[in-house]
């Protein structure tokens, strides 16, 4: 029986989870998560979310497909077979089993998640990191003339555009053009770009979302 090497924060590297469903990764049906898991035991990627509390966490997604109509299942056979497989793998980590089965149109998701160590120093400078480019950026921005910027939290930087016209499609086509180097530099837009250069050192890239007259900036690794 093969034994998980003893890692700090987890049992088991990146690796020999997905030695141990192989068959689900190579079927395409396999995917895995890193990120973290507060104490409301909420899971989510953005590094800039996590408090002194916050623990690491693996989430596993294992999508079989074609076994269910609605939420009566046809299949049953391959449902016990990744369960079977869940609970061996539970059981040679020495965890408890701890995993959630929902059915999405035809196809049966289960989801379960392996929880570590608290998020360590290293975690939380990235943070500090994160939180501090983001209030810069409401700075620049503001400095370009948009008038409703804010800095919902840590890592979550929200403009409010005007409703007329394409103010927010424009801020996007610029965010867009300095993160390429193609903004024309001049020095209107010099805070932008050495702003895109100081995330680039940092190790870190944004993410845009939002809606109609909205822009939402967000960082992650």
């Amino acid at each position: 029986m093969k034994k998980f090497s003893l890692l700090e924060g987890f049992k088991y590297s990146d690796d020999e989870i997905e030695d141990f469903f192989i068959e689900y990764i190579d079927a395409k049906q396999f995917t895995l998560t890193t990120g973290f898991i507060n104490s409301e035991m909420r899971f989510s990627t953005d590094i800039g979310s996590i408090s002194k509390n916050t623990k690491q966490c693996k989430h596993i997604k294992i999508v079989i497909e074609d076994i269910a109509k609605g939420k009566s299942m046809d299949d049953i056979e391959k449902l016990h077979k990744i369960i079977t497989t869940i609970r061996a793998f539970y059981l040679r980590s020495g965890e408890q089993p701890n995993y959630v089965i929902e059915t999405r149109w035809d196809d049966v998701e289960i989801n379960f998640y392996i929880i570590g160590d608290i998020a360590d120093t290293t975690h939380m400078k990235i943070k500090e990191t994160i939180k501090s480019l983001q209030s810069e950026l409401v700075t620049i921005l503001k400095g370009r003339g948009y008038k409703r910027v804010s800095q919902k939290s840590d890592n979550w930087v929200e403009v409010l555009t005007p409703k007329k016209g394409n103010a927010d499609m424009i801020l996007l086509d610029i965010l867009r053009r300095a993160n390429q180097d193609i903004l024309t530099v001049n020095a209107h837009n010099q805070p932008l770009i050495d702003w895109i250069g100081k995330i680039r050192q940092s190790g870190l890239q944004f993410t845009t979302s939002g809606g109609d007259n909205q822009v939402v900036i967000k960082l992650k690794q």
